[in-house]
C-alpha cells in the first residue's frame, strides 16, 4: 500500500490478531500457532513505542480471557513480566490496560487450593512497589526500593514496620522495632 511505513502494517497486523483474539473459537488456533510467541518478541522489538505496546497489551487482556491462550502466554513466555514493567509506564492508558491484563493473571493463576500461583505474587509484590513507590524509597533511602523486581522484602530495613504520618509539607517518618 503506498504511503504505509512498515510501523503501520506491523501496528495493524497486532490490532488484527486483536480482534481475532476476541473470538473464544480462534483460542485453539492462536494457542498452538508461533503468533505469540511472535507477539512477544514484538514486544521487545517495540518496547519504546506506546501505540504498539498500547495495543499488544489490548491483544494480550484479549488473549488473557481464554483459557488456551492463556496458558501459553502465561506459561510459555516472559511477556507477563513485561507487562509489570508497564505498571511504572508514563502512558496512563498503557498503565492502565496493564492493570487489566494484570487482573486477569491474579483471577487466573492459582493453585488448586485457590492460594496465588508464581505469576499472582510476583504481580501482587510489584503492584504493591509501583503504588508505594515514593513511600519504599522514604522508607529504605539507601536505594533498596523494597527489594527490586525479585526481592521479597518491602523496605524498612530496621527490621521494623514503618509508618508515614503528616501532611503535604512536613512529613515525619516514625520507624517501630517489632
Amino acid at each position: 500500500v503506498p504511503g504505509m511505513a512498515q510501523h503501520d502494517v506491523v501496528l495493524e497486523v497486532v490490532v488484527l490478531v486483536g480482534a481475532i483474539a476476541a473470538d473464544p473459537a480462534a483460542s485453539p488456533l492462536l494457542a498452538t500457532s508461533p503468533i505469540l510467541r511472535a507477539l512477544h518478541e514484538l514486544w521487545r522489538d517495540k518496547a519504546d513505542d506506546a501505540e504498539v505496546t498500547l495495543q499488544l497489551l489490548y491483544t494480550f487482556y484479549q488473549l488473557l480471557q481464554h483459557e488456551d491462550t492463556r496458558e501459553e502466554l502465561l506459561y510459555s513466555t516472559r511477556a507477563i513480566m513485561d507487562v509489570l514493567d508497564c505498571l511504572s509506564a508514563r502512558h496512563p492508558e498503557v498503565r492502565r490496560v496493564a492493570e487489566l491484563c494484570l487482573d486477569l493473571v491474579l483471577e487466573h493463576d492459582r493453585a488448586e487450593g485457590g492460594a496465588l500461583g508464581e505469576l499472582g505474587v510476583q504481580v501482587r509484590r510489584r503492584r504493591f512497589q509501583a503504588h508505594n513507590a515514593e513511600w519504599l524509597a522514604a522508607v529504605n533511602p539507601d536505594g533498596g526500593g523494597g527489594g527490586g523486581a525479585r526481592g521479597g522484602g518491602l523496605g524498612g530495613g530496621v527490621g521494623g514496620e514503618a509508618h508515614l504520618c503528616g501532611r503535604r509539607r512536613r512529613r515525619r517518618w516514625l520507624l517501630l522495632r517489632l
